[in-house]
């Protein structure tokens, strides 16, 4: 009868001790599991836009609010423009890299981009010689000269271009996606404009 009960006891103290340590094994384990990166984890906040020497320049906010910095470095990040289906592509995006993106915190990121020449606009090959070639000739002296009736131009000029304006890249661009080939991580920064 004395071999149960301290087996029974053994068990109850086991028990006890598993109770009691579960608490702290759970914190220790959730501490250590990282938490993913996701849409819940890293908040994406357009802030502002400004045009700067042949460039758009977006500024964004990025939340991070896991208990984890995260570093992206230039090797292993890519960055492209999204854009809208059937409009041309908007440019080319740049990132100032490394970019850290503190725990707990509110990072400010500026994204960059190169506006593509020539954009959804003739001005390109408009000021070439198509420009050029397309010039009526001027026949005020062979008019006084000519007995013959002077026929019109064959080809006129072409319209001047439209002049860009921002508002139509902005228009094309849906925003922009960030992805890291380390760790699987992509951030998309939407279109807020």
């Amino acid at each position: 009868m004395g071999g149960w009960r301290s087996v029974l006891i053994g068990v109850a103290l086991a028990a006890g001790f598993a109770v009691a340590l579960a608490g702290p094994v759970w914190l220790l384990w959730d501490a250590l599991q990282p938490e993913p990166w996701n849409a819940q984890n890293l908040r994406v906040r357009f802030e502002s836009v400004r045009y700067e020497a042949g460039g758009l320049v977006f500024r964004y906010t990025v939340v991070n609010r896991t208990r984890r910095a995260f570093r992206l470095l230039p090797g292993s990040t890519r960055i492209r423009a999204l854009r809208r289906p059937g409009l041309p592509e908007p440019g080319y995006p740049s990132l100032g890299l490394p970019l850290d993106l503190d725990a707990r915190a509110a990072n400010h990121v500026e994204l960059r981009l190169e506006i593509a020449t020539p954009w959804g606009s003739p001005a390109a090959h408009s000021l070439g010689q198509e420009w050029i070639g397309a010039l009526p000739e001027d026949t005020s002296d062979q008019a006084a000269v000519s007995p013959l009736p002077q026929s019109p131009p064959a080809v006129q000029p072409a319209p001047p271009p439209r002049p860009f304006s921002p508002t139509d890249l902005l228009d094309a661009l849906d925003g922009f996606e960030l992805t890291d080939r380390r760790t699987g991580l992509k951030i998309v920064f939407p279109r807020m404009w």
